[in-house]
């Protein structure tokens, strides 16, 4: 199927999703036009796991997700390391691992041995935060500069349809909602009116 195809389509359902789950659905469907046969979306940062609830939600295999938490992989992993030093999409293998990190090899050997040998990544950054958008599969995808464009253009559409189905917005009160932002300044609330 052609890429734009795929993406127009993938654009389409996901405007029909209605849970963070029917999101993945989508781009569980959208990957698989390009042979990649999971997904996971999560926030990144490097000072907390950036891989871990929350901001994470995947179709990863069975077991992966236990696996790389269990053994730490946040560490090793050079995936998630990388999503924090470009902006641009990168295919796993596009990832220089240094012969002498032994640990980032055999956590993409381990990897591989869940089916995740091969992959795409689309990192996205927005005022305060990094998401990343990470297709996955068992064999690498030979995707052209047209495929790489459309998995781009679905994470970057199925970015704020899984934020609009899965978080709830918070809404303030007007006077907590004035105490709230001169609070967060460090200044006093004193003399804004009762509710």
């Amino acid at each position: 199927m052609e890429a734009a195809t795929v993406s127009f389509d993938f654009i389409a359902a996901f405007r029909r999703a209605r849970s963070a789950a029917q999101v993945l659905t989508q781009l569980e469907r959208a990957g698989s036009a390009f042979d990649f046969d999971h997904v996971c979306m999560s926030g990144v940062s490097s000072t907390v796991p950036p891989w871990a609830p929350p901001g994470f939600v995947h179709r990863w295999p069975a077991g992966w997700y236990r696996r790389y938490l269990d053994r730490g992989y946040l560490r090793r992993d050079p995936i998630a390391r990388a999503v924090l030093t470009t902006t641009r999409p990168f295919a796993w293998d596009e990832i220089e691992v240094p012969p002498e990190d032994v640990a980032a090899a055999e956590f993409m050997a381990d990897a591989a041995s869940f089916g995740l040998a091969a992959g795409f990544c689309v990192p996205i950054y927005q005022v305060g935060r990094v998401t990343a958008v990470s297709f996955g599969g068992k064999r690498r995808a030979g995707l052209t500069e047209d495929d790489r464009g459309a998995l781009q253009l679905i994470a970057l559409f199925a970015l704020p349809g899984h934020a609009n189905c899965s978080v709830a917005t918070p809404t303030l009160k007007c006077r907590r909602r004035n105490c709230a932002s001169p609070v967060a300044r460090r200044k006093s609330c004193n003399g804004l009116p009762r509710e």
